[in-house]
């Protein structure tokens, strides 16, 4: 996320990263032909003092076309150049930094800094050297399941779903009206049978209060079932609630069990969409992209940011 008032080389590095290089040449030529018009016109002496005014500002824009058609067009120009440098080829070495995961994060190899909390995986695979790190997990576990991103989280269930003979929808990002994934009947793929919810949490329960507003949503969707699925556990209002109205509900635990109740090539699929990409880094829901991991100036609180700051103000705490 790109933090305000840090000056004009910065605004130019943030500006390079989303124009294309040739949009810099192009602008640059304009800036050109437009100042090189003004410092070549022809300005003609004024005949009566009254216009001696007019005569004086068309001579001063004409001293900045003269001097700024070349200094314009050199700035926009090192513009292009950093675009051209943001946009190089990702190499087998990047790669390698973005997909490489460890096969256990209490592996013996990997060294933790004093000061990190244990829980905080994400903060571990980032200032860990990538080459403790040899695959991806091959293990499945709450740690795991509690530990990727929100929208792997969805993916990885509505998948389970599509195994299990359902046909699942999801929803890449924006506004979702409370509907993570529609089920539909295996035999009518135009009949939805079941509304899931999908809440990846650590160890926050999830209470009543999230339960009510699964059953709102398959109330104006007329669905007489619904699913809501957790990495974390249920309070016993919740458990309750999802009894008395048709609520399914799964916990971490039950989930893990599922998956590996299943056989070794559906769980092997199953860990290929839990793992996909840069699957620690939460995605933005309204965006759709990977948010960025910022420090507050206020108190010096770690939390997740958009990177279309400031068009969008999606955050997410770490």
């Amino acid at each position: 996320m790109r933090q305000p008032n840090q000056g004009f080389l910065a605004d130019l590095f943030y500006i390079a990263r989303k124009v294309p290089w040739w949009a810099f040449v192009v602008c640059a030529l304009a800036t050109y032909l437009v100042l090189h018009y003004f410092a070549s016109a022809h300005i003609a002496a004024p005949t009566h003092p009254q216009g001696m005014g007019d005569f004086v500002a068309k001579q001063l824009v004409k001293i900045f076309g003269s001097l700024a058609q070349y200094v314009l067009p050199a700035f926009i120009l090192a513009g292009a150049f950093v675009s051209i440098l943001k946009r190089r080829p990702v190499t087998n070495e990047d790669k390698y930094s973005q997909t490489t995961m460890p096969r256990t994060v209490a592996s013996n190899r990997i060294k933790r800094e004093p000061t990190m909390p244990e829980t905080d995986l994400y903060a571990l695979y980032k200032s860990t050297p990538q080459t403790a790190f040899d695959e991806r997990p091959n293990v499945w576990g709450l740690e795991l399941l509690r530990s990727i991103d929100w929208k792997r989280f969805e993916e990885l269930c509505a998948d389970y779903f599509r195994i299990c003979g359902f046909h699942a929808k999801t929803q890449s990002h924006g506004p979702d009206g409370g509907i993570d994934i529609m089920l539909y009947a295996p035999a009518d793929a135009s009949n939805v049978v079941n509304i899931v919810q999908c809440k990846r949490r650590d160890k926050h329960q999830v209470g009543p209060k999230a339960m009510r507003e699964l059953l709102g949503v398959m109330t104006a969707n007329k669905v007489a079932r619904g699913t809501f699925i957790t990495s974390s556990s249920f309070n016993r209002e919740a458990r309750e609630f999802g009894a008395a109205n048709g609520i399914h509900i799964i916990d971490g635990e039950q989930l893990l069990k599922q998956i590996t109740e299943r056989s070794a090539e559906e769980q092997e699929r199953l860990m290929a969409v839990a793992t996909e990409g840069d699957y620690l880094t939460p995605t933005c829901a309204s965006c759709g992209i990977k948010m960025i991991r910022r420090t507050s100036r206020k108190d010096e609180s770690q939390f997740w940011g958009c990177e279309n700051y400031p068009r969008c103000k999606m955050k997410l705490s770490v």
